[in-house]
């Protein structure tokens, strides 16, 4: 008790040295320091995907929760519309064409105004993943933009 009481002034008195001697130390010793975290998940990997198993099993209600928080935020909508167009194997830079997306109100090929969110849709080359343009629903069904 002596001793943990001693450690924390200790720690509470020399906080800001005690923060840069760390940086400093994990600067210098950056290989190392990874090389060691490697092995060590490696040899532990097991032992983790158990932990991460079992703790989603016991918390499952407040992953859920914490899900839908982080997916009606503007970033997780975001995120997810992107995640969506890599799993479809569209290729391009992500950022710009999501930018093109939100501000995109009619159909490149029809004019029609989108209704919601989920009438707008990316159309894209199957074989090669290259954006064509934003599409209505209807037009995307269509395939319009298939031999342009």
């Amino acid at each position: 008790m002596l001793n943990e009481n001693y450690n924390q002034k200790y720690y509470n008195e020399n906080k800001e040295q005690l923060k840069i001697k760390q940086k400093e130390y994990r600067e210098a010793n950056k290989e190392a320091i990874n090389r060691r975290n490697k092995m060590n998940y490696e040899k532990n990997k097991e032992k983790r995907k158990e932990q991460a198993r079992l703790y989603r099993i016991e918390n499952k209600e407040k992953i859920s929760i914490s899900k839908k928080k982080a997916y009606n935020t503007e970033k997780g909508i975001k995120q997810n519309r992107i995640q969506g167009w890599r799993r479809l194997g569209i290729v391009c830079d992500y950022e710009s064409i999501y930018n093109i997306y939100i501000n995109t109100h009619k159909c490149n090929y029809c004019n029609k105004d989108f209704k919601n969110n989920k009438d707008r849709n990316l159309d894209h080359n199957h074989n090669t993943g290259m954006v064509r343009g934003v599409l209505c629903m209807s037009c995307n069904v269509k395939d319009v933009l298939k031999n342009l």
